[in-house]
Parts: structure tokens; C-alpha cells; sequence
């Protein structure tokens, strides 16, 4: 401390405390000046404005001229950052003194009190950043900072000088590691996106999904989907032929369905899941696909043709015991999509009677021996498309009207064959099934006598057929079925 200004206190030694900081009691010029000039002009100054005050002298402004290494006595203060102006140095004196006279002083935090503050700053900042969202969180330093300025000023006045105003870039710091951590979250949860669905979706469809995540609409509700169940024939078989050499089985079973998966994934579908040999898929969702009954069935047949190449590879016949064969059920409907399942484990899935449907046709194409069978709705879309698919022309054939096991009504059902029907051969399905609404069950066998030879496509479900219809009673209008077919059990 300036020993001029602590002998006008009556201090006979200085403050020796470092913590202590001066208390500036406002701008440059605080104080009052009397400038010397005015003791040469009698009565200029009059005595009682220096009676009982104590009184210091130096410059002011600059009072020497033409010295070069002449320094003027002024001073930056706290406020010269806001004024851009230097106060004198005699007026630090006088300030010094004020403080000294006043007990003005501001005392500094000790070391650990401040160590104490940085750290409860430190743990504010880590809170606000924890779940990280940019706006609130600058809402929330931004009205820290404010209330950290009213509380710094209150002390201020009290004698305590709290530095919580310099802990503000700690903010800065702990928002910007905030937000780098937030960013880099986001990176590896897309990273974890697209892994787990690139399980379930095709490539291009991950892509799109990560850079339009507003497509993805989690949680149940209404879509219209189509629901595609695939199971590989005679699995059972299979699996007790390889009974002591299951790492084969596994081996065939995955060759098998990561190759048709494959192909669902490339027509745009979704997996659902895996069920031993049977795979579930659905399309128009979790993103939209516009012609999703198309692709389905356009999945099934690439299947297909999988499935045929598969058999001409070494191996598959030969651990198979045989060519191997997949049945496809295909529906189409309004379904419920979304995370199924508990609190603890759910998944993303699909339910609804559609699915129950498309199951069963799976399930159904054991007893006719057909590889791919549509409900009604699915090949009314794709006949809405025909133009587009001429392809289809005769290989697309209905079926009449099925009662299904666990189905409180028939349903229509189509086949996909693999080749044309004949042109007689549709006609003659076409009168058989006629006959079937009119419950003449002698005009359906004789109808369907052309479509038992072995040749025939249709020759198991042919037989299928006869085999119902021969248990009808009598024929006539009373003996009509309700439904105006059997009932297909489980086969």
C-alpha cells in the first residue's frame, strides 16, 4: 500500500494481507479537484472547503512540455475498459486513503474457498450439458451468468469479492465438450442405426432412413402393408437327416435364408424376424414403398429363382437330401406397426389379421403344392398393374373363396405359378369354381378332372379338391356350403 496515502490514515504500517483488493468508488475525477492556479488569485479558494479535509497534491494533466521521456501520472482502473479513460495517480492515492480511512476495501476468497466455488461451477455446468439440447442449455449459462453478476455485485458491496463472472468460459467450455460428445453420440448411434438395420433393410433404404429419421414413425399404428411369410419345405426331414451333425444343419439353414433374404432386402422389404426355417417380412414400413404389394410378390418370385440356383450348387441337394423347395404366403391390409413386445425387450413389428393370413397361406401351400399364394387383395393390386407386369398373364390364377383354419370368413386365394396355365385349364378352373359357389358337386369333379393329371400345375390342389368336395352331401340348393367352399384346415 502507498505509504502517502496510509500516514493521512494514521496507519503506521500497511495492510500486509494480499487479498485485499481497492474499492474504486466510481469513475476518473471521483473526487473533487481544486486546481493549484486558483491559490495564486486571493479568494479564489475558500477556506472552509478545505477545513477538516484531508488534501492531495499532484497532477493532473500534463504539466511539463517538450520532455520526451516524460511519463504521464495517470492509470488504467476497472472502469477504464468501459470509459477508455486514465485516472491520475493521485487520485489512486486519495482512493487508497478512502479505503484505508473507510475500511473500503474488497477481500479476495481464500484459496480454498475459491478452489470450493470452481468446483460447485463445475458441477452446475456438467448438470446443465448432461442431456445435452443446444437452446435450453444456453438459455440456462446465459441466466446463470446473470444471477452469478447480481450475486457478485451484492458481495461486492459486502466486502467479498466472488469471482463467479470469471467462471463463464468454464460454460463456454463444458457446452462446446457438450456438444462435440453430443455430436459424436450421434455419429455412433447412426453408426448403431445402420448396423442393426441393415439386418432387417436393404442398403439404400439405411441410407434414406439416415438422412430423413423423420420418416421413421416409432409406435403403434394403422398402415397398409403387405405381410410375406416364407418356410423351407420339408425342414423336418432335413433336420433328422443331419441329427448328428447339427453344425451342417446350421450351416444349410443359414445358407438358405441369408440368399433369400437377400432378396427381400433388394425389392425393399423389412425382416421381421426368423423362425427356425421360416422367414417374416413386410413392406411400407418403417418408410413408405408405394407398389409394396408388387415388390413383395416380385421378392417371392426372385426367391425363386434363388432357391433354383441354389439347388444346382454343390452341396445344398446333397445335405438336403434333395432339391430344396419354399412355400410363400402373401397378404395384404391394414396392419398395426410398431415397438411390440415389454418395458424390458421389444421389437419393431407388425400385427394384425393380415398377418395371420399370410401365415396360413404359407401353411396352405404344403397341402397344394403351389410355391407362392396371395390373398385376394394383394392380386387386385397387382392386376391394377397389369400393364406394367404382362408377365403375370396366366400365371396368376384364382382359387375360390377358402375357409382358413382360425379365419371366421373365406378368403379368396390366388396362385402364383411358375409357369402359364393353359388356356383350357383356366377355362376349366374357371367353371369348376362356378359350380362350387352353386354347390353342383358333380360338375366341380368333372371340371376338375383335367386338372388332376400330373403334368398339371394344379394336379395337388386338383386332388385337394375333389377330396372336399366328395364329402358334400347331396348336392342341391340346401346343401350349398356357407362359405361356397370346404373349409382348409391346418395341413
Amino acid at each position: 500500500l502507498s505509504s502517502l496515502a496510509v500516514e493521512p490514515a494514521a496507519r503506521k504500517q500497511a495492510l500486509p494481507d494480499s487479498r485485499l483488493l481497492i474499492r474504486y468508488i466510481g469513475l476518473d475525477h471521483s473526487f473533487d479537484y481544486i486546481s493549484y492556479y486558483q491559490f495564486f488569485i486571493d479568494q479564489t479558494v475558500p477556506p472552509e472547503d478545505l477545513a477538516g479535509k484531508t488534501v492531495f497534491i499532484g497532477f493532473d494533466v500534463r504539466a511539463a512540455t517538450g520532455t520526451d521521456d516524460y511519463r504521464p501520472d495517470s492509470f488504467a482502473t476497472p472502469y477504464t475498459r468501459f470509459t477508455g479513460q486514465l485516472t491520475p495517480g493521485v487520485e489512486l492515492h486519495a482512493t487508497l486513503y478512502h479505503n484505508l480511512k473507510h475500511d473500503g476495501f474488497v477481500m479476495l476468497l481464500a484459496g480454498w474457498q475459491r478452489a470450493g466455488l470452481l468446483a460447485l461451477w463445475v458441477c452446475v455446468c456438467g448438470f446443465v450439458n448432461a442431456h445435452f439440447r443446444p437452446g435450453r442449455a444456453i438459455l440456462i449459462g446465459g441466466g446463470l451468468q446473470l444471477v452469478g453478476l447480481a450475486v457478485s455485485a451484492s458481495f461486492w458491496k459486502a466486502g467479498l469479492f466472488l469471482p463467479l463472472l470469471s467462471f463463464g468460459p468454464l460454460f463456454l467450455v463444458a457446452y462446446a465438450a457438450a456438444a462435440g460428445h453430443a455430436y459424436l453420440g450421434q455419429l455412433r448411434q447412426k453408426r448403431q442405426i445402420k448396423q442393426a438395420f441393415s439386418q432387417y433393410l436393404s442398403p439404400d433404404m439405411v441410407t434414406l432412413l439416415l438422412a430423413n429419421p423423420d420418416r421413421l414413425v416409432l409406435g403403434g399404428h394403422r398402415r397398409m402393408m403387405t405381410i410375406l411369410f416364407c418356410d423351407i419345405r420339408g425342414f423336418t426331414g432335413i433336420s433328422e437327416a443331419l441329427r448328428g451333425e447339427p453344425e451342417k444343419l446350421v450351416g444349410l439353414i443359414n445358407r438358405l435364408l441369408t440368399a433369400l433374404t437377400a432378396d427381400i432386402l433388394a425389392c425393399g422389404g423389412t425382416i421381421d424376424k426368423y423362425m427356425g426355417d421360416c422367414v417374416m417380412a413386410f413392406w411400407n414400413a418403417p418408410l413408405a414403398v408405394p407398389d409394396h404389394a408388387g415388390q413383395a410378390v416380385a421378392a417371392a418370385r426372385q426367391m425363386q429363382q434363388t432357391l433354383a440356383r441354389l439347388n444346382q450348387e454343390a452341396g445344398i441337394a446333397e445335405l438336403a437330401g434333395g432339391p430344396v423347395r419354399v412355400g410363400i404366403g402373401i397378404a395384404t391390409g391394414e396392419s398395426i406397426i410398431g415397438n411390440m413386445g415389454s418395458q424390458q425387450r421389444f421389437d419393431y413389428t407388425v400385427l394384425g389379421d393380415r398377418v395371420n393370413l399370410a401365415a396360413r397361406l404359407e401353411s396352405l401351400t404344403k397341402s397344394w403344392q403351389l410355391p407362392v399364394l396371395l390373398c385376394e387383395q394383394t392380386a387386385r393390386l397387382l392386376q391394377e398393374k397389369r400393364g406394367r407386369d404382362q408377365d403375370l398373364a396366366g400365371r396368376l390364377v384364382q382359387l375360390g373363396p377358402v375357409r382358413l383354419a382360425g379365419m371366421r370368413r373365406a378368403e379368396i386365394v390366388f396362385a402364383l405359378l411358375d409357369q402359364p396355365l393353359m388356356e383350357d385349364q383356366q377355362a376349366a378352373l374357371t367353371r369348376s369354381l362356378a359350380f362350387c359357389e352353386k354347390g353342383d358337386g358333380a360338375a366341380v369333379l368333372a371340371e376338375i378332372a383335367g386338372l388332376s393329371r400330373p403334368a398339371s400345375p394344379l394336379c395337388a390342389y386338383a386332388a385337394w379338391l375333389a377330396e372336399r368336395v366328395q364329402n358334400w352331401p347331396e348336392t342341391g340348393p340346401a346343401a350349398r356350403p356357407k362359405a361356397g367352399f370346404p373349409q382348409a384346415g391346418q395341413p
